[in-house]
């Protein structure tokens, strides 16, 4: 902007140019509110992306997955850490303790699509026990049993729950059987039961890559009536 040489000038010669100056400074500040309003606009639709590809990613992952379980509290027996494979050992334990049962109960429940029991490297896919930051010493890390199909899997853990129960009554172990999920569903699953205890969600689970929820019904509703099923479309509204 130009400086204004007052010498010699009228009154009214001075105001046209003071007024030209402001008109000017209000065209530029016009101008840098509009470049600040691009720059804002850009910064929200590149969050929208990076937001779209973490959507992504994490339906990306919860489908690789799908076909695996997580068993807690479960501490690989020592004579099998001491031999050369210790993971695929204890998961052959696994296959041997909970899986063949299970496959048995399947046969009795489900006998025209159950015909007999997996052999051990037909099922099994992959194992491992998952390090865990600051893991207190006196808890086992989680250890995942990966299912070469959904299927296995999804029958191995509808009849799961009963033998766990009635392996720990035995033995005095506290292991327990959880589908494999990101860490964003997990958070998202636990807030979902936080719901179920303090707000209005009445049952919720995951199908695939998908987090479903059910509403509690409110006084006076049909309790007969079926509950509209909700889906999760953003885990990552739910992790605080």
């Amino acid at each position: 902007m130009d400086q204004i040489n007052t010498k010699n000038m009228s009154d009214r010669q001075l105001f046209e140019a003071m007024l030209k100056q402001l008109v000017q400074l209000n065209t530029g500040f016009e101008k840098l509110d509009k470049r600040v309003g691009q720059t804002v606009t850009g910064l929200y639709a590149v969050q929208d992306r990076v937001h779209l590809a973490e959507l992504r990613d994490n339906v990306v992952e919860q489908r690789d997955r799908n076909y695996a379980c997580r068993f807690i509290n479960f501490w690989i027996p020592v004579e099998l850490l001491e031999g050369p494979k210790p993971q695929r050992a204890a998961c052959f334990w696994l296959y041997k303790t909970f899986i063949v049962p299970a496959f048995e109960e399947a046969m009795r429940v489900h006998g025209d699509m159950v015909k007999r029991v997996p052999d051990f490297l037909d099922i099994w896919d992959a194992g491992h026990e998952v390090p865990v930051k600051n893991h207190p010493d006196n808890e086992a890390f989680p250890f995942i049993f990966k299912f070469t199909s959904r299927g296995y899997l999804d029958m191995f853990l509808e009849f799961a729950t009963s033998l766990v129960v009635k392996h720990n009554d035995e033995t005095g172990d506290s292991i327990t059987i959880r589908k494999d999920l990101t860490a964003v569903n997990r958070t998202c699953m636990s807030r979902l039961h936080t719901f179920t205890t303090d707000g209005n969600v009445q049952d919720y689970w995951i199908t695939g890559t998908t987090i479903k929820f059910t509403y509690k019904k409110r006084a006076g509703e049909d309790p007969n009536k079926k509950s509209k099923v909700f889906q999760v479309n953003n885990p990552f509204a739910l992790t605080p």
